[in-house]
């Protein structure tokens, strides 16, 4: 079984391939807004690396939102050009999805998730605002489920959101936007328990393929579409 996953979402590029159980990956983090002219050259690198063509793959893996518009859009396009192109099955996934998932893979034996099981998971491609969705964690802590849909916004509204809920708590907090969201939610938490884990979790590549592998036949789906949450900056004024 092959599978090539990418990951455009944010402002870099991560590219894996998992090959007989064995995964090969590749992060580019300069990136910004080239993601279309950095996503081709590190497939092809990573399939150089693997001895892989590209038309014995079996599986596409891409994250389909949300992130930056730019780079969602870079990745979907080239997911859809392959499949069609050379008949490979896409499977899709959020990127909250993706993240979670790498989180489990690396703390399934973490005993504190036992007790914290909600999960809040915080990305931001930057600082002015946040995506977040909130996940309860399965009792045996190999998989989970999405608890709400999919938001968006400052910390301001990060914490009206904490102060109107009563039954996510314990919460593990995960994502890229620890360091702060610690600072910042602590004091307007009443006596709300928190859990930051102290490493910072990226959208990527490698997480995605691992997903990819053992999720192929739920989320496989030729007609995806892109998870924006947030109106773009050209809605603004209507």
């Amino acid at each position: 079984m092959k599978i090539l996953a990418f990951d455009t979402t944010f402002k870099f590029c991560s590219v894996a391939l998992m090959k007989n159980n064995k995964v090969f990956s590749l992060v580019n983090k300069g990136v910004s807004f080239q993601h279309s002219e950095t996503i081709i050259p590190l497939i092809e690198k990573i399939l150089s690396q693997s001895r892989t063509r590209l038309q014995d793959i079996n599986f596409l893996s891409v994250t389909h939102g949300p992130g930056m518009f730019t780079g969602v859009r870079v990745g979907l396009s080239v997911a859809k050009g392959f499949s069609i192109s050379l008949g490979i099955p896409i499977v899709s996934f959020s990127t909250f999805e993706s993240v979670v998932y790498g989180f489990l893979l690396k703390n399934q034996q973490n005993d504190s998730l036992k007790k914290f099981r909600n999960i809040l998971c915080v990305l931001s491609p930057s600082q002015k605002y946040s995506y977040y969705q909130f996940f309860k964690i399965y009792k045996s802590r190999k998989g989970f489920v999405p608890t709400s849909k999919p938001g968006f916004g400052d910390i301001k509204y990060l914490n009206k959101i904490l102060a109107d809920k009563d039954n996510i708590y314990p919460l593990s907090v995960i994502g890229n936007m620890n360091d702060i969201l610690r600072e910042s939610l602590y004091y307007q938490a009443d006596q709300k328990v928190f859990n930051f884990y102290s490493t910072s979790i990226e959208p990527n590549a490698n997480d995605l393929v691992q997903l990819a592998s053992v999720k192929k036949s739920l989320n496989r789906n030729n007609k995806i579409m892109p998870m924006y949450v947030k109106p773009h900056y050209a809605d603004f004024s209507k």
